[in-house]
């Protein structure tokens, strides 16, 4: 399994088994009720990816009616899934929660990103239903307010006919194979408006299909035990996780290391173990003397609090 899960005081965290494998690093939803919990896919966002956590739906590239241009389950004109989004990390997420009240989910990633949803055209927000057709783009607003007041904006890339926006295509029986083959409906691609670390999205509200979130990450994964993000593992990374010891609700910049919302002994080890193994311009027995008075520091710290 690619996700460890654990319920929480109806919270659901699903972490990936390792940071280093890929740029999401956490899902926290909230309301999920008893539906399925989300699942961390790791750089296999391509053709035929199963789109939800509870259903075989799969993620396929769009098909238009070459004579209208329009979206079409039928259509010839076929259009592969964004190039921009194939091989990346993305968020399987519980078909049935798309209309759970007060949903929510939070995704980190371990590096900022760029992070694409996908919506459901049929979604109407403010009428909160499926009214809409499902050849144009969904109608924000509403249950759909959340995509408005995250600045979410239309990916349009010049790939859709009519220039129109960028689409995806959603084969709900999961037996056709490859792009536009046996679609049943479409989404819209959304892009957060700057790179994050962490975006929180809600669902459709309605009926219809869950969203979907896919990441792209901005950069070259970060080196570990490194916090401040200087590509080094020294003495100034331990004094950050030193001064927020046991907070929580923080970044990796603030010395959360694993990524599971505070900085504990765990996060010490992690950069303990880095600066170690990383290439020291003193001798060893210099490096030990180090790494003694850091440990004797954090206990230092950890009995005073």
């Amino acid at each position: 399994m690619r996700a460890l899960l654990s319920i929480l005081v109806g919270v659901c965290v699903a972490f990936t088994a390792s940071a280093s494998q890929g740029a999401i690093v956490s899902v926290v939803e909230t309301n999920l009720g008893g539906d399925a919990a989300a699942i961390i896919e790791l750089g296999t966002f391509v053709e035929d990816a199963l789109s939800f956590s509870d259903r075989t739906h799969q993620h396929n590239g769009a098909a238009f009616n070459a004579a209208t241009g329009l979206l079409s389950t039928t259509g010839t004109s076929i259009i592969g899934l964004p190039a921009y989004l194939l091989g990346q990390d993305y968020v399987r997420f519980a078909n049935d929660a798309k209309d759970n009240a007060n949903y929510s989910a939070v995704v980190t990633a371990d590096r900022p990103s760029t992070f694409y949803v996908l919506i459901d055209n049929r979604t109407n927000g403010p009428a909160m239903n499926t009214s809409n057709p499902n050849t144009e783009d969904p109608v924000l607003g509403g249950s759909l307010q959340w995509v408005i007041d995250g600045g979410w904006v239309r990916v349009n890339t010049g790939i859709s006919p009519n220039g129109q926006g960028d689409f995806t295509g959603v084969d709900e029986g999961g037996d056709g194979v490859g792009a536009g083959i046996g679609l049943n409906q479409f989404f819209s691609v959304y892009r957060f408006p700057q790179d994050s670390q962490q975006v929180t999205i809600s669902n459709p509200g309605t009926g219809g299909n869950m969203t979907s979130l896919v990441v792209v990450p901005a950069g070259p994964p970060p080196i570990e035990g490194d916090v401040n993000g200087d590509m080094n593992v020294d003495i100034l990374d331990y004094e950050i996780i030193r001064d927020n010891f046991r907070n929580t609700g923080v970044t990796r910049a603030e010395g959360d290391l694993n990524f599971d919302f505070q900085v504990g002994f765990e996060d010490f080890v992690i950069w303990r173990n880095a600066f170690n193994a990383a290439p020291a311009p003193v001798p060893e027995p210099g490096s030990l003397a180090l790494l003694a008075v850091a440990a004797l520091g954090l206990i230092r710290v950890r009995r005073q609090r």
